[in-house]
């Protein structure tokens, strides 16, 4: 358990210093974070992070295109959750 939590603890920060370098970057034209690279950090367990930074910095929550898809990206971690939850009670 401790190893699950350290893992979502990197993942979470380093999604979080992604999100910050791209909003820094944005406005001053320098190299971007690719969408996929954000998108890949969610699917491995930075969602929360990133719907957080979404509002708090204001970062690609006017683009509707990138929020849907992090939305089908909860969506699935959640019925992902809801599953093995599901099964886990089935088996004890």
């Amino acid at each position: 358990m401790l190893t699950l939590a350290l893992y979502l603890a990197f993942v979470n920060i380093v999604a979080g210093l992604f999100m910050a370098y791209d909003k820094w970057a944005a406005p001053l034209g320098h190299r971007r974070v690719p969408e996929k690279t954000l998108f890949g950090l969610a699917l491995i367990g930075a969602t929360p992070t990133i719907f957080y930074l979404m509002n708090l910095l204001r970062h690609k929550s006017n683009k509707a295109s990138f929020r849907w898809r992090m939305n089908v990206v909860m969506a699935i971690q959640l019925g992902a959750l809801i599953l093995y939850s599901f099964i886990a009670a089935l088996t004890a």
